[in-house]
C-alpha cells in the first residue's frame, strides 16, 4: 500500500504559506492490478483565491491552461479507481471521479457545478508495438448556476502504435541510404 499527500500554500501571511490545498491519496497493489483513492481540494478555503492572483492576471495558467490539477481553483474532487492486468487478454481501466468544480466561479477551466464523471477502457496488445483501447465515457454536470444539466457520452476506439527502432546498433553495422548519411554529417 502507497499513501501520499501534499499541501500547497497559495498565499503568504508572517513569511510562512497560507490559505492551503490539498491532495491525498493511497493505492493498493496486487500481482493482477491495482485500486486507489485520491482526494483533491483546490478551494483554498476562501473563494476565488488559489490559481488567481491579482497582479498575475493568468493566474496558475499558462495560455489558458491550468499549470497545477486538471480540476483549477476552487474544487473538491474525489476520485476512486482500479487497474486490472489479465495478461494476455488485456488490461481494464475503471475510475469515477466526483466532486464540486469552481465554487466561487471565479476560474475560466470549469463552470460552477457538481461533477460526476466515470471511464471505463479495455486495452489490448495486438502485435508488439500495436494496442488497440476500447473505451466508454461519461461526464455529468449539474447544478450549474444560469445553466441546466449538461452531460457528453463517448464510446472511443484508440490504436496506437510505436515503431520498432533498434537503438542498440553499433558503428561497426553498415548503414546505407540517407540513414548513413544522417550518421556521417551528424544531422
Amino acid at each position: 500500500m502507497a499513501v501520499y499527500g501534499q499541501m500547497i500554500g497559495e498565499d503568504e501571511a508572517a513569511n510562512l504559506p497560507s490559505k492551503y490545498m490539498y491532495l491525498v491519496g493511497a493505492s493498493w497493489r496486487h500481482a493482477n492490478g491495482m485500486a486507489f483513492v485520491e482526494w483533491a481540494d483546490t478551494t483554498a478555503k476562501l473563494d476565488g483565491v488559489a490559481y488567481n492572483h491579482f497582479l498575475y492576471t493568468d493566474g496558475y495558467r499558462f495560455k489558458g491552461r491550468v499549470l497545477g490539477h486538471w480540476a483549477d481553483g476552487d474544487a473538491s474532487i474525489w476520485t476512486l479507481g482500479g487497474l486490472w492486468q489479465a495478461g494476455a487478454l488485456g488490461q481494464g481501466l475503471a475510475v469515477v471521479r466526483f466532486g464540486t468544480l469552481n465554487e466561487a466561479a471565479a476560474n475560466p477551466s470549469w463552470p460552477q457545478a457538481d461533477m460526476l464523471n466515470a471511464s471505463l477502457q479495455w486495452r489490448i496488445t495486438v502485435l508488439p508495438s500495436l494496442q488497440l483501447t476500447l473505451a466508454a465515457d461519461t461526464l455529468r454536470l449539474s447544478g450549474m448556476v444560469n445553466a441546466s444539466e449538461r452531460s457528453d457520452n463517448q464510446v472511443r476506439v484508440q490504436l496506437q502504435w510505436w515503431p520498432q527502432v533498434n537503438l542498440a546498433r553499433g558503428p561497426a553495422q553498415r548503414r546505407s541510404g540517407p540513414e548513413r548519411a544522417f550518421v556521417q554529417t551528424g544531422r
